[in-house]
């Protein structure tokens, strides 16, 4: 089995804020489990399996 690396993953979402819509910076607990050629990495945020863009990730 490989092992996985903890990092975080940062995405920007929209919440309301006083009933407007502001961007957030919101960061997950992940693990790594590889990058991918193309500049993508395979991430598990529980137990569920995401392909997202490595420069989404923090090395932590």
């Amino acid at each position: 089995m490989i092992p996985k690396k903890a990092v975080k993953y940062c995405e920007s979402v929209m919440e309301y804020v006083g009933g407007n819509p502001v961007m957030v910076e919101k960061e997950w607990d992940a693990m790594l489990e590889g990058v991918q050629g193309d500049g993508s990495a395979i991430i598990y945020i529980d137990t569920i399996p995401y392909r997202v863009p490595e420069k989404r990730i923090k090395y932590i």
